[in-house]
């Protein structure tokens, strides 16, 4: 048995760990397999939130990772052991409530906003209706025309306290200025060097929302169906999500391509 100790695995599900319709791949829950039984860590890093991942995407999701997961696109570290964030980041409800009113408004998106303790969502409320100050994120779901005319809106407007990226060609996303999956990846790493345990990452993934895990990761792997930008920011470029690119993944770490005894982590 290979030993894989050492690795911490991260990928995003949608367009990436899952195939094009959604599913699992075969090939990449046996890649797991032998990963996490050489000493592997695996998790995912989504824009999903742990309040419906299990129920609406992907039921018994706990069962596939043996390490903390970054969700809601980069605004928390979740144990999904403990049941419970580690670490997260908000905005406030008034640094955001301007640019978030604005495109709410237009009538061109259906909305989901993200706020308070327990990651409520609330569907196609006007932000001015929300109570709490303690925002996660919001969601833009609209024509791939629309959404990139909002992001261009947004970029205008120069203002502070969020970010925002296009995690696919229909959804633009509001997200704190302090959060972002390379963030995340960057507090774990942290988080397990205060346990004395190095960890070198590789991260997967295929939109504009894994840019900032490309970077971030030791070894960034595009999905061949990635957009151009993230196979032009990773360091290798693998099978598409249908193929199952976990299996690439350890496919080359077996043949010493990727993780060779000079490598060391960044930062």
């Amino acid at each position: 048995m290979n030993d894989y100790s050492g690795i911490l695995l991260m990928t995003d599900l949608d367009g990436t760990f899952m195939n094009r319709r959604g599913e699992l791949v075969e090939r990449n829950l046996r890649a797991l397999d032998r990963f996490k039984a050489g000493g592997g860590l695996f998790t995912f890093a989504t824009g999903r939130v742990h309040t419906t991942i299990e129920r609406f995407l992907l039921p018994g999701w706990r069962e596939l990772i043996n390490c903390p997961a970054i969700l809601c696109n980069g605004a928390c570290v979740f144990d999904p052991t403990e049941n419970r964030i580690l670490h997260q980041v908000t905005m406030r409800g008034e640094d955001v409530r301007h640019a978030v009113g604005q495109l709410f408004h237009s009538g061109r998106y259906t909305v989901n906003l993200y706020a308070g303790g327990d990651y409520t969502c609330y569907q196609d409320v006007p932000p001015e209706n929300i109570e709490s100050e303690c925002w996660h994120k919001a969601v833009f779901v609209g024509e791939p025309q629309d959404v990139s005319e909002g992001w261009a809106w947004l970029a205008a407007q120069g203002e502070s306290g969020y970010r925002f990226f296009r995690s696919a060609p229909h959804i633009l996303e509001i997200l704190p200025e302090q959060g972002g999956k390379g963030a995340m990846l960057a507090w774990l790493k942290r988080y397990y060097a205060s346990l004395g345990r190095r960890v070198i990452t590789i991260g997967a993934g295929d939109f504009e929302n894994d840019l900032d895990l490309m970077e971030q990761a030791d070894i960034g792997i595009a999905v061949a169906n990635a957009i151009e930008p993230v196979k032009a920011a990773a360091d290798r470029v693998l099978c598409t999500n249908d193929d199952g690119v976990i299996g690439d993944i350890l496919d080359c770490i077996d043949r010493g391509e990727l993780i060779g005894e000079e490598a060391r982590p960044k930062g």
